[in-house]
């Protein structure tokens, strides 16, 4: 079953504790950075994000961290051959990172990890500084009232990217949450 679907159903079905049992046990015997373990708490984690449940959404840093360098080892990884074959590839892994980097990044500044979410934003910046990254993080940032963060990723953005791009990242930090 897709892990994602099988989060959603049991929370539809009243019983989100059931994931959280189903994690526990996939935690006790898998190691930080399996796959199994890595999506089922991304899942968990963006659910966590989405109710705003932002100390329960950063208990699995480890995971989460170990999710966002597996997509990034994966992008790094892309060939030329790869994208010949799979056109998309690429642009499937820059989504991945943009979203399960965000969504990590808006749960440790709502939990108060304000330093570590700034040196996440930071890696995700120099990994890709592109007008959709810095949105991204400008978006989960306003999620929070995180104004010195938006502020911040303003700054970086201006003078980072083209005029227009930069455009783009205030559309985004002006935009309603």
């Amino acid at each position: 079953m897709d892990i994602d679907l099988y989060v959603t159903m049991t929370a539809r079905l009243g019983e989100p504790e059931s994931a959280m049992r189903t994690y526990d046990h996939v935690k006790a015997r898998l190691n930080v950075d399996a796959r199994l373990r890595c999506g089922l708490w991304a899942t968990i984690e963006q659910r966590y994000v989405e109710q705003r449940r932002y100390e329960e959404a950063v208990a699995e840093n480890d995971v989460a961290l170990a999710e966002l360098r597996f997509y990034l080892a994966r992008f790094r990884a892309v060939t030329a051959e790869d994208e010949s074959k799979e056109p998309v590839y690429r642009v499937t892994l820059e989504y991945a990172i943009d979203s399960r980097g965000g969504v990590h990044f808006e749960a440790l500044i709502g939990a108060g990890q304000t330093a570590t979410a700034g040196t996440l934003a930071d890696e995700l910046i120099n990994f890709r500084p592109t007008a959709a990254t810095f949105a991204v993080l400008v978006k989960h940032a306003r999620r929070v009232n995180a104004l010195q963060e938006v502020d911040r990723l303003l700054a970086k953005a201006q003078t980072a990217l083209s005029s227009s791009d930069f455009e783009a990242v205030q559309r985004a930090a002006s935009a309603p949450n």
